[in-house]
């Protein structure tokens, strides 16, 4: 695994947001969305994309790291997380 695979620590950017605005509730509540439609949409406008992609052989060798699979996992568990404390703000 190299360290470039942490960028993919950056999914839990709209949760997190998310979290803190139902938290902070006023003023953070908006947070996920101008995080979402605003600054995601800039910075893809103002950093270049990368030239490199990984090839075949790559991709097969990191699909077997369990690393992918447990983002992915927390992920889930994060959002529904999310939905019950909004469910029970509500």
């Amino acid at each position: 695994m190299k360290r470039s695979d942490f960028k993919y620590l950056l999914a839990y950017l709209i949760p997190i947001s998310s979290f803190t605005g139902l938290y902070f509730l006023g003023w953070a509540s908006g947070g996920a969305l101008l995080f979402g439609f605003v600054l995601v949409p800039l910075l893809e406008l103002f950093v270049p994309a990368s030239p490199s992609n990984r090839d075949d052989t790559e991709l097969e060798k990191i699909s077997g790291f369990a690393f992918f699979d447990y983002l992915l996992y927390i992920n889930v568990v994060a959002l529904y997380g999310i939905l019950g404390y909004f469910l029970w703000l509500v």
